[in-house]
């Protein structure tokens, strides 16, 4: 079974995420694997830019139909700010994928972007 997800990169408070897109992509990798760069660079860009967090945990579960890419933070949480086009854009890479991406109650910020896996 191909790599869900590429090996992490060190982050640093501050610097924004390496773009995927400026390295070279791997044998294989499709729309799947540019979706879940474009999940993790939003939402660990959002932490380092908004969220004032101590931590930051990403936990990829994966079973025979869908994989879940849960990023949890113990920063303020997202707010009321009425600008949204990140989670908007997150939102229909999962649809279009038919899945979702939700926003369970934490205190904190938690995302849940969840997608079947192809062939499912």
């Amino acid at each position: 079974m191909p790599a869900l997800l590429e090996p992490a990169v060190p982050l640093h408070h501050g610097q924004p995420l390496p773009d995927p897109a400026e390295s070279e992509r791997p044998p294989g990798a499709g729309s799947g694997q540019q979706d879940q760069d474009q999940l993790l660079r939003e939402s660990l860009t959002n932490v380092t830019r908004h969220a004032h967090a101590t931590s930051v945990e990403v936990v990829v579960t994966a079973t025979g139909e869908h994989v879940a890419v849960d990023v949890i933070d113990n920063g303020v949480g997202i707010g009321s700010s009425t600008r949204r086009s990140g989670l908007t854009n997150l939102r229909q890479r999962a649809k279009k994928r038919g899945g979702t991406l939700t926003v369970p109650e934490h205190d904190g910020t938690h995302l849940r972007w969840t997608v079947p896996l192809p062939g499912s």
